[in-house]
């Protein structure tokens, strides 16, 4: 698959897989009942939609003229949502594989896009940092 081809893949579906947290942590709410699980559903409810809005938000480099980076408070504010992000779609990922199984066949949908999702983006974007620094002679 070409590179342009992939790049383009991996924007348009982070848009989708972004709120994989919240659809893990529904799973598991539907599975226990607990309150904890529907607080921290609604939490990732909000940082998934944040992290959505951003990153449909955010203009082309290319397209741009001058180098404006995020003022102060939206520089924190990105750092922490990052963060809630990360822990959310950690915390789910080990929740979700509590309920993985024969009989379960969603909970294995959700426990393979948790992990092989996060693997595939790392290993195109480490891949392609290699390759941009490879020099061609």
């Amino acid at each position: 698959m070409a590179t342009r081809k992939l790049n383009t893949l991996l924007r348009d579906a982070n848009y989708l897989l972004i709120f994989l947290p919240l659809a893990n942590l529904l799973y598991v709410f539907s599975q226990t009942g607990a309150e904890l699980e529907l607080f921290l559903t609604c939490i990732a409810g909000l940082v998934c939609a944040y992290w959505l809005n951003y990153t449909v938000g955010i203009p082309d480099p290319a397209k741009t003229t001058s180098d404006n980076s995020d003022p102060g408070v939206f520089g924190v504010i990105y750092l922490f949502s990052l963060l809630l992000l990360a822990v959310a779609w950690i915390y789910s990922t080990y929740r979700i594989y509590e309920y993985t199984g024969a009989s379960r066949i969603y909970a294995n949908i959700f426990l393979i896009f948790s992990i092989g999702w996060p693997m595939l983006v790392s290993i195109h974007y480490l891949l392609d940092s290699y390759i941009g620094s490879v020099q061609i002679s």
